[in-house]
């Protein structure tokens, strides 16, 4: 099966965490309406080869 993670206005703030990479099957990332204070979206996001979908509407 597929599995989904999902953290929308989860109200998250600073850098995303390499850790992520761990989840090899990630399909599904939707990181909208989160607070990064500005902060670049990692390279290391493009290595994630299960992923289809994400979304960083209203991030900041």
């Amino acid at each position: 099966g597929s599995e989904v993670e999902a953290y929308n206005r989860s109200c998250l703030s600073g850098e995303i965490n390499p850790s992520l990479l761990q989840l090899k099957y990630l399909q599904h990332l939707d990181l909208s309406i989160n607070n990064f204070q500005g902060i670049q979206i990692p390279d290391f996001i493009g290595s994630l080869g299960e992923l289809k979908y994400l979304n960083l509407s209203r991030a900041s």
